[in-house]
């Protein structure tokens, strides 16, 4: 039997092919938020949907019904910050945190999230944990180094960049 940890990162196959033809992506390779690369948090028309309310609804119903998957949390977390709310965002990535302190994906998006608010300090500190989890996960690499590189720290931003 598969320890609860891997329970909480599974969905029924139903679910997850919801969730994914709902969300599309969470966060791209330039550390914002979409499908097609580049930009921060609802730039592009083809994310419209991903943080509408009804995509949040559906994510909550399947919260409702999964109350501890960190997963369903951390995806309703990219649709909040999808949909310019930074708060709720936080909220939901915070819960998957509580729920799998390990899982590097919720860190690296709260570091987004953090980042976009102008929040650089905690935003590090978000991006730094989930490189103590997955020190190659290139989404956390990347948004760390945009952070250092607003701070006007260049050598730090090119070491997470190379």
């Amino acid at each position: 039997m598969p320890s609860p940890s891997l329970l909480s990162h599974r969905l029924s196959p139903v679910l997850a092919l919801v969730l994914a033809a709902a969300l599309g992506g969470c966060v791209t390779s330039d550390g914002g938020w979409g499908t097609r690369g580049g930009g921060d948090a609802g730039t592009h028309a083809s994310d419209l949907g991903a943080g509408s309310a009804a995509n949040i609804s559906s994510l909550s119903e399947v919260i409702r019904a999964n109350p501890s998957d960190a997963n369903a949390y951390n995806l309703r977390g990219a649709a909040h910050a999808r949909a310019g709310d930074g708060r709720a965002a936080l909220a939901d990535f915070d819960t998957a945190l509580k729920i799998d302190p390990g899982f590097y994906r919720a860190w690296a998006n709260k570091g987004l999230v953090l980042r976009q608010m102008g929040r650089l300090d905690l935003a590090i500190g978000a991006y730094d944990r989930a490189l103590e989890i997955k020190p190659d996960y290139s989404a956390a690499l990347l948004g760390r180094g945009n952070v250092f590189r607003q701070m006007g720290q260049k050598e730090r931003a090119i070491a997470d960049f190379t």
